[in-house]
């Protein structure tokens, strides 16, 4: 899938002005139903993630993904891998699902150089500090939680996260059926959810739906877990 280019300025400014992303929804915003829903993947099988890091001078090299249990805070599996981030470098992170049945891209993370404004503890990023971040993604469904909690991003130019649901199984209602409804869920109810910590509650936040490239585009103020859901 051709790689998309970063949110432009004004859509970004327009897309943090609906709401803060990894924050509690605006006043007036849609928050999850009761019971969030998140996409599983396609196909019986577990799937295998590949991630490729890009560094400042545009270099790809490759991101090894270790095994990690209980990823989704529900008893599931999945996998970690991480990357440095460094004030005054952009960074970006790249990870692909594969599998006989379940394949394609599914999550990138964009780390302008100035994006990193204060560490957990409080003191702030200045050029050439470095923090490791850690990605983990959930094997069984869309869901992915970010490390370490706390790191907060520069409000005007924010690290943005990207993620594709094209592996994911289209009966999104689970009711061994493709048809109709699902596209309705796609159209009406799909988004993208935030929880606070792995165990926490889900919450939805605004984000750019691309409902024909199946992509959800979403800057962040701070880490959080997010599942593509409804």
């Amino acid at each position: 899938m051709r790689k998309p280019k970063l949110l432009t300025a004004l859509g970004l400014g327009m897309l943090m002005a609906c709401a803060e992303a990894t924050g509690p929804p605006a006043e007036g915003a849609a928050s999850a139903p009761p019971t969030m829903h998140a996409l599983r993947w396609r196909g019986d099988v577990a799937p295998s993630f590949r991630a490729e890091r890009r560094d400042a001078g545009g270099r790809v090299l490759p991101a090894p993904l270790s095994p990690l249990n209980a990823v989704s805070g529900n008893g599931g599996t999945g996998y970690s891998v991480s990357f440095w981030a460094v004030r005054g470098e952009a960074r970006t992170l790249r990870i692909d699902v594969m599998g006989a049945s379940v394949q394609g891209q599914f999550l990138e993370i964009a780390v302008p150089a100035a994006a990193l404004a204060y560490r957990p503890n409080g003191t702030p990023f200045v050029a050439g500090d470095s923090i490791f971040i850690t990605v983990q993604v959930d094997a069984s469904q869309l869901v992915v939680d970010f490390e370490p909690s706390g790191l907060v991003f520069n409000e005007g130019d924010p690290a943005v996260l990207y993620v594709w649901y094209t592996a994911a199984d289209e009966d999104l209602n689970a009711d061994g059926e493709v048809n109709e409804a699902d596209l309705a869920i796609q159209e009406d109810l799909l988004g993208i959810s935030y929880r606070g910590h792995v165990g926490g509650s889900w919450e939805q936040v605004s984000s750019d739906h691309a409902i024909a490239s199946k992509r959800f585009a979403l800057p962040l103020a701070h880490f959080s877990g997010y599942a593509v859901s409804y």
